[in-house]
């Protein structure tokens, strides 16, 4: 992100890169054609850390539950880290009483960080902020949440967080379906935090 920036008395301003650190905008993905996957790639150390926001996140084909997550992949092909996830996550139901679950054990299994579980023809929104991608002293971590419109008006709540037991530095983020596909025009924002 660039701004003007006065180049003194009698010189023409000109646009430059802004200093400080903050919160960026990156861009905007809808996803189309029923994707498995939604993947940033090659992501360099520029940003510390990144936000998603997301809506209209479902499932288009497959039958039975179904959970979204993310994960990590480090090099250009990349190679995607599909287990060694751990953490927790913890859901409720209306007036049901949370539930919490080890994302290292269950149907997951630690392959993904789970962002929501839900049926066909749910509906979800929420975020996912993802830090330590490029710190190789750190696992990277996952911290989100998320709220799902279930169909006949359960309305559910989802919190996980959990880091990917890898300290390995990492260029790339994908979310993901354990089954199935995903619903078109799922609308998902991408930010980036700099510290300086």
């Amino acid at each position: 992100t660039h701004v003007l920036t006065s180049n003194g008395t009698g010189a023409a301003p000109t646009f430059q890169e802004a200093g400080g650190g903050g919160l960026i905008f990156l861009d905007r993905t809808v996803t189309s054609g029923g994707p498995a996957t939604v993947e940033w790639t090659n992501i360099g150390t520029e940003y510390d850390t990144y936000l998603f926001l997301f809506s209209n996140l479902g499932r288009l084909s497959g039958t039975g539950s179904y959970a979204t997550g993310w994960q990590v992949g480090y090099g250009a092909s990349p190679t995607w880290i599909t287990s060694g996830y751990d953490g927790i996550s913890i859901s409720g139901y209306n007036s049901v009483a949370p539930v919490s679950q080890d994302l290292a054990g269950g149907d997951d299994a630690g392959a993904f960080i789970r962002n929501s579980s839900s049926y066909s023809g749910d509906k979800s929104s929420g975020e996912m902020i993802i830090c330590g991608l490029t710190d190789t002293n750190v696992d990277t971590q996952f911290r989100g949440y998320c709220h799902n419109d279930q169909a006949g008006s359960t309305m559910a709540q989802w919190h996980a967080s959990g880091i990917s037991n890898n300290t390995t530095a990492m260029t790339a983020i994908r979310l993901m379906i354990k089954t199935g596909t995903m619903t078109n025009n799922a609308v998902i924002l991408r930010y980036g935090f700099k510290q300086s």
